[in-house]
């Protein structure tokens, strides 16, 4: 009797071994990718120098992960899916003299919990063995005779946890996120070999060789003209690598790649610091790339403070962060590098040239003897225009409504533009302050949205096509944008496993500089992809409009702010920007009287 009531009264309990395998898997097995990072680092902790990364469908189906390494014996091969088994540490004190990659021993439990694996291993001396786990339980074992080192192939991600798939992206992204954490491993190993296919096409072949010849092999070989190479040796830390020059920096986060003995790391204070070095030579929006190769003693930083292993607490980061920033400030200075691109030109003044040299005339005064400054007949003087401005229209308290076509051929828009910025102009009685830039993206988003329905959209062909590089980790996503790309008038394709050649864009894009464009529009893609559909679509839009329309402080002539105004009277919602604020501020008699009433 006392045994039940202690029973009913007990709170705590012992999870079951598959509930508590599927909880620690979540924080190892978020996606696809994080699954590609565990078996790659685990390949080359095996000591392998070729690996092989074979996918389908993104990852989404299958993921094979082949190398050459020391493989194991039968015996390890059963224990290497028990959680906490790991051949890489035997007590604390081996957290703090690491030279392995991983050492938590928690990665094949944590995928057995959720996925089928197949595991084909031989260690020399042993007899192969072959292993198919699921759900955390031994499914079959048998003899493998031929296999060398290890493979392992995932199976049907996430069938134990339906809801858990449900939050995986499309192909195209997930391949975008597993292509990231392949670049992170091949980059800080250029001594092996290592091969990428997706749905039987060979993605990436990486043969040996240096630092710099991995960063071209993933990246392109133009990139060897990009980097400023790196060198700093201390005896708190020693530094090697390269950074992009200032020129090639780029409006999105991209080629920014940090390692600390032999391990990718993300670190804002060192990133920070990178920055900083290039405050001066690229405006504050704008992210310089890096390639940078850390070693510091073991025993001076932790890297078991997150599951991932990304992140790394350094007992000297201010000493580091310092020597970080001063080392790229003398490589820049000792290669004597200098900006050499205006990421911000504006379109108004986009194509336009200096005199060249002998071209440059006297000014000439020239004199009307005709003209007698008392004469008061000819055309209506400035005042006279004031006076126009504000005569009275019909219905002057009505509120700003969309103009019929004809009225709005006929309206007389005598508007003049302030600041550089707000056009001023009479409608319907009431004075008008119209924001050229929140009108113009209004205008454009509407544009795109009608020509992305209509399946028409004008194409300006270039003269001479433009190839555009890519990252080879976006390429999934960018091949992915360009149908909606299309839609709007840009003539453009994949050109190569790392960039696309545009042929014509439309017609808004005239004095946009291509490369820009594309970047920014790739990096809303990606950032909404948690979004689905048509709301996804419409952001690209909108960040389309946004990064195309007239800039605040750019100078309109009269025709071109009346062609303005027209649009904007033509738009389904003329007086909302894309972002929920006004367009326009009207004031109609009595806001006047009242301003001077005050």
């Amino acid at each position: 009797m006392k045994d039940e009531i202690e029973a009913k009264e007990q709170l705590i309990r012992v999870l079951p071994d598959d509930v508590a395998n599927q909880i620690a898997a979540g924080e190892v097995v978020q996606r696809p990718a994080s699954i590609v990072k565990e078996l790659l680092e685990n390949a080359v902790d095996a000591g392998a120098d070729s690996i092989e990364l074979t996918l389908s469908e993104g990852g989404l189906s299958m993921i094979k992960v082949r190398d050459n390494g020391t493989g194991m014996s039968e015996w390890d091969a059963r224990l290497a899916f028990e959680r906490h088994a790991t051949s890489k540490i035997h007590s604390a004190a081996d957290l703090f003299d690491l030279h392995t990659k991983g050492f938590r021993g928690e990665a094949l439990a944590s995928i057995a919990a959720v996925a089928k694996v197949e595991l084909e291993t031989s260690r020399e001396g042993f007899n192969g063995v072959k292993l198919v786990m699921e759900n955390s339980r031994l499914l079959e074992q048998s003899a493998a005779p031929d296999v060398r080192g290890s493979c392992f192939t995932i199976k049907n991600l996430f069938f134990t946890i339906p809801a858990r798939r449900k939050f995986l992206k499309s192909e195209k992204v997930e391949l975008s996120h597993i292509i990231e954490e392949f670049f992170r491993v091949a980059l800080i190993h250029p001594e092996l070999g290592f091969s990428l296919v997706n749905n039987q096409q060979l993605l990436f072949k990486l043969s040996r060789g240096t630092f710099k010849q991995r960063i071209v092999q993933l990246f392109g070989t133009g990139y060897a003209e990009k980097l400023v190479p790196l060198h700093e040796e201390t005896s708190v830390v020693e530094l090697n690598g390269f950074i992009v020059k200032p020129e090639f920096s780029r409006k999105t986060r991209g080629e920014q790649y940090l390692f600390v003995n032999g391990r990718f790391i993300k670190s804002p204070a060192f990133h920070h610091a990178i920055r900083d070095s290039f405050s001066d030579m690229v405006p504050a929006d704008v992210h310089p790339g890096y390639f940078i190769i850390m070693r510091v003693d073991p025993s001076r930083l932790d890297v078991n403070i997150h599951p991932t292993k990304t992140e790394v607490k350094f007992e000297d980061e201010r000493t580091i962060y310092s020597i970080l920033k001063s080392a790229v400030r003398r490589s820049l200075g000792k290669y004597h590098v200098a900006p050499a691109i205006d990421f911000d030109q504006e379109v108004a003044f986009a194509g336009h040239e200096l005199p060249r040299p002998g071209e440059i005339k006297m000014p000439e005064v020239k004199v009307n003897p005709n003209y007698n400054p008392f004469h008061t007949e000819g055309p209506r003087t400035q005042n006279q225009d004031w006076k126009r401005f504000f005569e009275a229209q019909p219905s002057p308290t009505d509120a700003p409504r969309l103009l019929p076509e004809e009225e709005v051929a006929a309206e007389p828009f005598r508007c003049f533009q302030l600041l550089n910025t707000y056009l001023v102009l009479r409608w319907k009685g009431q004075l008008l302050l119209v924001d050229q830039h929140r009108a113009h993206e209004r205008i454009l988003y509407e544009t795109f949205t009608a020509r992305a329905s209509q399946g028409k959209a004008p194409t300006q062909m270039a003269l001479f096509p433009e190839t555009i590089n890519v990252r080879p980790a976006d390429m999934p996503l960018m091949e992915e944008m360009l149908p909606y790309l299309r839609n709007l008038g840009f003539d453009a394709e994949v050109f190569g496993p790392g960039s696309i050649l545009v042929r014509g864009f439309p017609p808004e894009a005239v004095g946009h500089a291509l490369p820009n464009l594309i970047d920014r529009f790739l990096e809303e893609f990606k950032h909404n992809s948690a979004q689905m559909g048509e709301e996804r679509v419409h952001q690209l839009y909108r960040k389309m409009a946004g990064n195309m329309a007239i800039r605040s402080g750019v100078l309109l002539n009269g025709l071109e702010a009346e062609t303005l105004i027209r649009n904007l009277l033509d738009c389904n919602m003329p007086w909302v920007s894309l972002h929920g604020k006004p367009i326009a501020v009207k004031f109609n008699e009595q806001d006047l009287v009242d301003l001077f009433s005050r």
